[in-house]
């Protein structure tokens, strides 16, 4: 039986010059791309804005989409596709207690963090930082 899979959306977004990431304290452990599984019904860009204030405390502005992932084994929980939104953060942050911790990445630093970031959000944000690089 082929398995079912599951629609979320993640979310790059810079907050005073650095990028927003979560550390996650539950499995699987490491650093990630805030976002989260879309509710029934809901638009792909509110359930951005949402899951992003649920992990982080942060209003979320959009202005853009990188591109959609769905690789199956992107993640070991399931077939998870993700459509990764852009944007600018503000407000102020908050952890979710025993599960997530805000975490703001200064993309200087980003090779001495990398090996820690989890699924295949490493890729996601080198092929964001190119693009940045590059003007895209």
């Amino acid at each position: 039986m082929e398995e079912k899979a599951i629609i979320c959306a993640d979310v790059i977004a810079k907050y005073q010059g650095k990028i927003v990431l979560v550390q996650r304290f539950t499995h699987p452990a490491g650093f990630a791309l805030p976002g989260g599984k879309q509710d029934p019904g809901e638009f792909l860009s509110k359930t951005a804005r949402r899951e992003f204030f649920e992990e982080t405390g942060l209003a979320l502005e959009i202005d853009g989409v990188l591109g959609t992932f769905a690789e199956k084994n992107r993640d070991p929980r399931g077939h998870y596709i993700s459509t990764i939104f852009t944007g600018k953060a503000s407000g102020s942050p908050k952890d979710e207690p025993r599960k997530t911790k805000v975490v703001f990445l200064e993309i200087e630093k980003f090779s001495g963090i990398k090996e820690k970031i989890i699924f295949d959000h490493r890729k996601i944000l080198e092929d964001y930082l190119d693009l940045q690089k590059t003007g895209g």
